[in-house]
């Protein structure tokens, strides 16, 4: 799941020249989203993020400080549900899985060498295989509401073809996300640090601003935690993904612009799902320095939201 902050920035760039001189920008927004994640229960996600922008000639440095509230069962970030396995045999003892029928898994989806034990699939484990004793663990999902400041992100981009002097414009930078959410609210933050590496290509055709975004990101590895984010000790090993996103702004008049965008992220864990999401978005100039924006969600997969709703205001100095 994207922060609105971040998808609001990346819509802006296909129609942002280079700047000729200093200039600071400060944006605030709310963003929620909702949906199942895969889950039975859904996860509603509450995102109200403060922003600040830096640009001198070619480089632009950006800050996002954002407060969340997240009541479900999926981490707002990588939308990945954090599951617990309920074992029969030790009625309350919750550990995290990620729906399959062992009782503890690591985050590539296979069965810890030694598994506690109680577990069907533990040495120590006294369960049998006839109908009359069998107690097989039941796959549950412990619902949390969990409300805080979270990760801070910040980044920075140097132009590196000026659309106005070149065939198309280029962006080169990176960003990096800071664990600095309280860690033990695992539906907030992973609580470890994630790098990316970003190009960023745009042009400005008349009216019509295209856009396309590739990047990379070195994922942290989060440790594994239960369905009440206490520690179990060993980590889970994400992937580290490649991400797209596609789009354009139309400029409807001189004050008003609409868009559509498509972003697409691959796939952190093995059995799990890739990112798949669209906004569509109104932006419209309230002065000539202050700047409204409002948009929605749709996902189309079990790592984004079912539909989400923002907006966000912004003022040049």
């Amino acid at each position: 799941m994207k922060t609105i902050l971040a998808r609001i920035v990346a819509i802006s760039l296909a129609c942002a020249p280079a700047a000729a001189f200093s200039q600071v920008s400060i944006s605030a927004g709310a963003e929620f989203t909702s949906g199942k994640f895969g889950d039975p229960q859904k996860t509603d996600s509450w995102t109200v993020p403060i922003g600040l922008k830096y640009e001198t000639g070619p480089l632009t440095f950006r800050l996002s400080v954002p407060w969340v509230r997240v009541k479900g069962t999926a981490n707002r970030e990588t939308g990945e549900t954090i599951n617990s396995l309920v074992n029969a045999s030790t009625p309350g003892q919750f550990i995290r899985g990620d729906g399959s029928d062992e009782c503890l898994v690591s985050g590539n989806g296979k069965p810890e060498d030694d598994p506690p034990a109680g577990c069907p699939n533990s040495a120590a484990s006294t369960v049998t295989t006839t109908a009359a004793t069998t107690t097989a663990p039941v796959v549950t999902r412990v619902p949390q509401s969990q409300s805080g400041l979270g990760d801070v992100t910040a980044s920075a981009f140097f132009i590196v073809l000026d659309p106005a002097e070149s065939v198309i414009g280029l962006d080169l930078g990176g960003k990096v996300k800071f664990a600095t959410a309280d860690r033990d609210k695992c539906l907030i933050t992973t609580g470890e640090n994630d790098y990316s590496a970003q190009a960023e290509l745009y042009q400005t055709f008349g009216r019509l601003s295209p856009y396309l975004t590739l990047g990379w990101t070195k994922k942290g590895d989060p440790e594994l935690r239960d369905g009440t984010c206490t520690k179990l000790g060993g980590r889970t090993n994400f992937e580290n993904p490649w991400y797209l996103g596609i789009g354009f702004s139309y400029k409807l008049s001189d004050a008003t612009s609409a868009g559509l965008s498509y972003d697409f992220r691959q796939k952190l864990l093995a059995g799990s799902d890739p990112v798949s999401e669209a906004s569509l978005f109104v932006s419209q100039k309230l002065a000539p320095n202050f700047k409204l924006q409002v948009y929605g969600i749709a996902g189309f997969s079990d790592n984004s939201p079912d539909w989400g709703l923002g907006a966000t205001v912004g003022y040049t100095f």
